[in-house]
């Protein structure tokens, strides 16, 4: 009987923030479609944090049943962790074989396998490559030179040919339809309907880049009518806050008028806003009246990518920003068509040219269309440290912003640009810019003083904050 191929694929994470493996669940999908019973391939979930001896124990656990690969998925929030962890799974078991994948590898390329001597990058999606990798294991075949990778041999690295993305994605089974998630009681789930993104912002380290391709609609009904049943039955089993929130990580599904309708209809169906809850990302320029009308039900959030209100800031990343005129008048849409909606507007803290002052202006314009969005106010008046920006400011809280510290990833184009931008920031992940040339470190640590201050205030009837600064740490 010929040997069974084993793969541990190993999510380092905290499933309460991050939620279920999704990108690790494609992998074991589409490997389990090619091999069958010729590979066993498990999902082993492991706690981002250890210390000590906590490290014997989640070792033990990622190389039980005598893997064969093991394969990492690395994000900012737990890539140290991974790095790690590689170091001493190949003291332990120096012949199991380490695969690396996920935007915080594909950005960092050859020298993340010097660092932690694992013996395959994936570059970009995983799926194809990662299974051509099991096969060549199974056939006894060198993984060097295997498109769509980066190997580590003994005479050095050896970069493959690039894999085109995948024409049709529906060759890759839904882990959802496929049970991987069955019976996991997650607070928070990653879906997506689509891949690909035709912009290409300075900053960014999405690694689905160009032409947009997308999932079948039956697909996406189905996988919703999963997550509306799994919610359902798996509140029970949730401790605390019974909530579930699912993160659309489409590039924007308001791209496409007609779909977002018609994913907008099948998600309303089964969200009520008090125990499932989705979250949409957006650009206001796709913004219609049809997917505003679709979209009026209070178990979904819109957050719309604001950045600046200065348009040459937005417009030095590579975008093309709207008019502060032509923003209103969609979040005018907003507020008539989807009353029963939550909306986030969106902020960047540190881009290039912005400023002390210029963010304020911005943080001021996004409280002040957050009361002017809404009709029936929670809370009248403002404490003082929101007056002096906004004297007649209400608050309310169908709205809110959300402010994102920027991260320099490596190989993006803001780090290429870093010097001449006279950014500094932080090696280290999450790489958060510590100062520009308009933005020195003590007004940017004035900065956060202040949006902690207002993240402190929430209303009497919610407990959303007006103004929520979002942190990924290590």
């Amino acid at each position: 009987m010929a040997k069974i191929c084993r793969v541990n694929l190993v999510h380092v994470s905290d499933p309460e923030v991050y939620g279920n493996p999704l990108s690790l669940g494609y992998l074991k999908a589409y490997a389990d479609s090619i091999f069958g019973k010729k590979v066993d391939i498990r999902i082993v979930e492991s706690p981002k944090r250890w210390s000590g001896r906590g490290t014997d124990k989640v070792c033990a656990g990622i190389l039980e049943g005598k893997p064969d690969i093991v394969g990492f998925s690395c994000y900012l929030w737990n890539v140290l962790a991974v790095i790690e962890l590689c170091k001493e799974l190949k003291r332990r078991s120096p012949k199991t074989r380490i695969v690396l994948g996920g935007p915080d590898a594909s950005t960092r390329g050859a020298p993340i396998l010097e660092e932690t001597g694992a013996d395959a990058l994936v570059m970009g999606e995983g799926e194809l490559t990662f299974a051509e990798l099991i096969l060549k294991t199974i056939v006894k075949k060198p993984w060097e030179g295997t498109a769509g990778t980066i190997t580590f041999s003994k005479g050095g690295m050896v970069e493959g040919p690039q894999r085109p993305p995948i024409a049709n994605l529906d060759i890759v089974p839904s882990p959802y339809l496929a049970g991987i998630f069955d019976g996991k009681p997650y607070k928070f789930l990653v879906h997506e309907t689509s891949r690909g993104c035709p912009f290409n912002c300075s900053f960014c380290v999405w690694t689905s880049k160009g032409k947009i391709r997308r999932f079948s609609m039956t697909r996406a009904r189905q996988e919703i009518e999963w997550i509306i049943r799994n919610n359902a039955l798996g509140r029970s089993r949730l401790s605390g806050d019974s909530t579930m929130h699912v993160f659309l990580a489409d590039q924007d599904l308001t791209m496409d008028e007609t779909r977002a309708e018609e994913i907008l209809g099948m998600i309303r169906k089964g969200a009520n806003g008090e125990n499932l809850v989705w979250i949409i990302e957006c650009d206001l320029k796709f913004w219609t009246p049809r997917i505003a009308a679709a979209g009026n039900f209070s178990g979904v959030s819109f957050c719309f990518g604001i950045q600046s209100t200065d348009r040459n800031i937005v417009r030095a990343t590579g975008r093309t920003p709207l008019t502060l005129e032509q923003m209103m008048q969609k979040l005018y849409v907003a507020k008539e068509q989807a009353p029963k909606a939550y909306f986030l507007l969106q902020l960047m803290l540190g881009l290039p040219g912005d400023s002390l002052k210029g963010f304020i202006e911005s943080l001021r314009w996004c409280l002040d269309v957050c009361a002017d969005l809404q009709t029936t106010p929670v809370v009248t008046g403002s404490p003082e440290h929101l007056r002096r920006f906004s004297p007649d400011f209400q608050l309310y809280f169908t709205s809110g912003v959300q402010i994102f510290p920027v991260s320099v990833f490596p190989g993006t184009q803001l780090e290429k640009d870093a010097a001449k931008l006279g950014v500094d920031w932080d090696r280290k992940p999450p790489y958060y810019v510590k100062s520009t040339r308009e933005f020195p470190a003590k007004d940017m640590e004035n900065c956060v003083a202040l949006i902690r201050s207002l993240e402190n205030f929430t209303g009497r009837l919610y407990s959303r904050p007006v103004v929520q600064m979002t942190l990924d740490t290590d």
